[in-house]
Parts: structure tokens; C-alpha cells; sequence
């Protein structure tokens, strides 16, 4: 079990605990909001306070057996969301996990087989469109899953990633220097920390700027070793290099 999912059971009983670990995850509960509705909301958005409800909610409910705690709890963030959609329209809303295999936390239900109906209504391209959204969140979802090994949100990487060129291309070098062959990646696995001294040793970059933007240089290391085709776009040029 990771870190956040130790916590999120530590929680349970403590309100006050439960605010604050809440508080550390308003990034990632917009994000899951963002993702389920295709449109960016803030805090006095009513899809915030839905999301912030189902994360309490998936406080409440997590017992440690649902997998690791962040994937779970944005699984009853977008069905929460989904809820209230259909309160609203008429129209049918599509939900990612309608196109897996089996429903991983709940029943299916007869909007589940409205849903099925409905995308088998939609044209061609419309359908691409939908498979690659789906595609791009699971694989996030999955990403969120090997990061969280490392203590840290896949949503964390909005805050950490380089903003200047000159940064940017330091982490890239960074990152390259990671996946060479050698023990660098082998030891981060292993660890689930970045060896900041070996790292700016063999590559010439600073240990201060490492370790700022170490949580960047660690997610796209493992990003691009993972099955990951969609996000690999995002880093064409790290990824060209590696060839």
C-alpha cells in the first residue's frame, strides 16, 4: 500500500486530519473534475463542490482493499459527476469505465446499457474522438498508479514541471541521463528516490536544480519506459533522443 493510501485510511477517524489531507489534494480533485467534464472549473464551480464531496465520500469508504487510494477516489469523483449530469440532461453522458470489461467498484446499471446503446449511435469520428479521450484518461489513471509508488500525484507534475527553456532542457538532459544504461534507473526503482548525487555527477547538472524539479525528471523516467503511447506524445522530444 503507498503512502496516500496509509494516510487516506488514517484519516477516517479524525475530521480535522481529514480537512488537511483534503486541503493537499485540491489539485488533484480539480484535475479528476477537469478530466470527467472536458472543461477546466475552479473552486466556486458546483463541479467542485460534487468532486470535493465524492472525495470525502471516497474517504469515508476507502477500507484498503479498492487498490490505492487516489485512483479510487477519482473513479467516485467522475461517477459523482456523471450523477449529476444525468440529473440535468436528457442526453446520455459517456463514462470512461463503460468501455472496460467489468465495472471495478460498483453494479452495472440500465444507463450502462443506454450508454452502450449510444455509442454505438455515433458516427465514425466521433467515436475516435471518444476512444482517444478514454484512452489518454486510463492511461493517466494508470501513470497515477505508478507514481503514487513514489509519494507523489501524477497532478503534482502541473506544479513541478521546468518553466524556463534553459530549465526545461537541463531536465531533459536529466532525464536522458537517467535511462542510459547504468544503475541510476535501476537504483530509483528500487528506492523510489531519485539518486540526486550519482544523477548530477554524471551529467553535469546542479544538485540543487535536480532535486527542485525531482519529481518532473522521476515521472517522465518512468513515463516514458511504461506503455504509455498517448502521453508519449507530450515528449517527442526527450523520447527522440532516446532512439
Amino acid at each position: 500500500m503507498d503512502k496516500i493510501s496509509r494516510e487516506a485510511l488514517a484519516v477516517k477517524a479524525d475530521a480535522r486530519k481529514a480537512d488537511k489531507f483534503i486541503e493537499a489534494h485540491k489539485g488533484y480533485i480539480i484535475s479528476c473534475a477537469y478530466h470527467a467534464l472536458n472543461r477546466y472549473i475552479t473552486e466556486s464551480d458546483d463541479a467542485y463542490a460534487i468532486s470535493l464531496g465524492a472525495f470525502h465520500e471516497a474517504i469515508r469508504t476507502y477500507d484498503g482493499e479498492k487498490g490505492e487510494f487516489l485512483p479510487f477516489a477519482g473513479l467516485i469523483i467522475k461517477r459523482r459527476l456523471y450523477d449529476d449530469l444525468r440529473k440535468q440532461k436528457d442526453e446520455v453522458v459517456i463514462e470512461p469505465e463503460t468501455f472496460e470489461g467489468a465495472k471495478r467498484y460498483e453494479e452495472s446499471s440500465s444507463f450502462d446499457k443506454q450508454t452502450s446503446a449510444k455509442i454505438n449511435e455515433l458516427s465514425a469520428d466521433e467515436a475516435a474522438r471518444t476512444d482517444e479521450r478514454v484512452a489518454v484518461r486510463e492511461e493517466i489513471m494508470e501513470a497515477q498508479e505508478v507514481l503514487s509508488k513514489y509519494g507523489f500525484s501524477f497532478f503534482d507534475l502541473t506544479d513541478c514541471s521546468p518553466k524556463s527553456v534553459k530549465t526545461r532542457e537541463s531536465c531533459k538532459n536529466a532525464i536522458i541521463c537517467v535511462l542510459r544504461p547504468g544503475e541510476i534507473y535501476e537504483k530509483m526503482k528500487k528506492t523510489k528516490q531519485l539518486p540526486i548525487k550519482e544523477l548530477a555527477e554524471a551529467s553535469g547538472i546542479p544538485k540543487k536544480k535536480i532535486e527542485r524539479h525531482r519529481k518532473y525528471i522521476m515521472a517522465v523516467a518512468e513515463l516514458l519506459t511504461g506503455d504509455f503511447p498517448h502521453l508519449h506524445e507530450y515528449l517527442k522530444d526527450i523520447r527522440e533522443e532516446l532512439t
